[in-house]
């Protein structure tokens, strides 16, 4: 039996946290008596710091970190890292499009198949998506810029649903430096560096709707920039491993 430690980060989702916290628990509760929850609320403002602090007084197994100030998803999830007590650790994104339900097959891997990491992808070979043809285009265009850039065998880098090995996530962050969502695609890039191994388990992802196409665009853009910074610091940083 394992102990897991599941980061759910939270920025203003006071509509989406209990269920999501309830959701997660009724999966944990089959993978393992052992488990805790790390809400990683950053600085929300609509009240989902109470909903949460809340939900951790009634449950001994619920534990709510808050922030004064934004962190970032990334460096939220980071510094909720701190307060895990497993040497397994995932996190899920709150809205659940990537449903908790894999949680299972991903642990599964990490715990008997032997692998540092495991993540949900939407591009693996059984995966079922519905997705925006927008957000499908760019989610393609992005993926394949950083496997061709950075040289990553990954296929989908920012689904939110990870598992990691403990010390394997703590040596990852010390190389880490984004603080928002380019942090999957940094974390993935480093870890195939420092020669671990990653399962990508196939999933069923189901979009909900989404703010402004403006958002989208812009928020693809700084991605994409993201790539192009991360690959300069690279040929710096790990330039024998590279070679």
């Amino acid at each position: 039996m394992y102990f897991i430690s599941v980061i759910i980060p939270v920025y203003n989702e006071v509509n989406r946290l209990e269920n999501a916290v309830n959701r997660v628990a009724t999966i944990l509760k089959d993978i393992s008596k052992k488990y805790q929850i790390i809400i990683a609320e950053d600085g929300s403002t609509d009240g989902t710091d109470i909903l949460a602090s809340n939900l951790a007084k009634n449950n001994k197994r619920i534990i709510h970190i808050h922030s004064d100030k934004r962190l970032g998803r990334g460096r939220s999830i980071e510094n909720a890292v701190k307060f895990a007590k497993s040497r397994i650790i995932a996190y899920i994104d709150v809205d659940l499009e990537a449903k908790p339900e894999f949680l299972k097959s991903l642990v599964k891997a990490v715990t008997e198949e032997n692998y540092d990491i495991a993540i949900g992808s939407r591009f693996a070979k059984g995966c079922k998506v519905k997705r925006s043809f927008l957000r499908t285009l760019l989610s393609v265009i992005y993926n394949n810029l950083v496997r061709i850039i950075l040289k990553s065998k990954i296929k989908d880098h920012q689904c939110g649903l990870k598992v990691f090995k403990r010390d394997v996530l703590k040596r990852i962050m010390k190389y880490t430096s984004d603080n928002h969502w380019f942090w999957d695609t940094e974390t993935l890039v480093l870890s195939q560096i420092l020669g671990y191994k990653i399962k990508e388990v196939p999933i069923v992802w189901i979009e909900e709707k989404r703010d402004s196409k403006v958002k989208i665009l812009k928020d693809s853009i700084n991605m994409f920039i993201n790539v192009f910074k991360l690959n300069k610091r690279i040929k710096t940083q790990f330039s024998s491993r590279c070679s």
